[in-house]
């Protein structure tokens, strides 16, 4: 179900039904077994999935690689509802191929929005002109964004998986990106972990902890 609400800036933002980081995260598991991802898989060929997995079980379901300045969009990629299709700019498309981890980011939290429509009715909603940032985290749970970001993570990265790992080790068994990595590990110790290698003389604790 989706809700519209005014911001502090009295504009008109799309806001859906809560949901917790654990109703995300057994969602997400959901979507692993249904792409035939194990469950103690650590690396995710975001790319298979999409090329292969997703049009064998939806039959209607289709994705596009368009060039820079093609589409009138600002973002990188986007999924369409009404199309069922997952647009992807041509170059986040071809990092992606080469692992890198915030194309290969970018993609899940793309197919993430396509299960979570498929599954929740969760629409892609992002107003661009409008677009509200979530500080508070009550907020956060009704952000359709915050909700793929979300669910895309847990797709990337099984926290049962991680246990015990760094940083670094997250990085390189799961192709992803330091914040990526961090927040996994966050998800994997109940947002208790901190990678202390981060830390720098020049910072404080409570900084290196804001930044992620």
């Amino acid at each position: 179900m989706v809700f519209q609400v005014e911001n502090e800036n009295q504009l008109k933002v799309q806001i859906t039904k809560p949901q917790s980081r654990k109703n995300l995260k057994q969602i997400a598991r959901q979507i692993r077994k249904t792409l035939g991802i194990d469950k103690n898989q650590l690396f995710v060929d975001v790319l298979h999935c999409l090329e292969i997995v997703i049009p064998k079980i939806d039959s209607s379901f289709q994705y596009r690689v368009f060039e820079a300045g093609q589409i009138n969009m600002p973002n990188e990629a986007f999924y369409s509802p009404e199309e069922n299709c997952i647009y992807i700019r041509f170059d986040v498309y071809n990092k992606a191929r080469y692992e890198n981890g915030r194309a290969r980011s970018t993609i899940a939290h793309e197919i993430a929005h396509y299960f979570l429509f498929k599954l929740l009715g969760i629409p892609y909603l992002e107003d661009w002109e409008n677009i509200m940032h979530y500080s508070d985290a009550k907020l956060h749970s009704v952000d359709p964004e915050w909700q793929a970001e979300v669910v895309g993570n847990y797709l990337l990265i099984e926290p049962d998986c991680i246990k015990g790992f760094t940083v670094k080790d997250v990085m390189i068994d799961c192709g992803v990106t330091s914040s990526a990595a961090y927040t996994a590990l966050q998800n994997a110790h109940d947002h208790k972990y901190i990678d202390y290698s981060t830390i720098s003389i020049n910072k404080t604790l409570s900084e290196v902890i804001n930044e992620y």
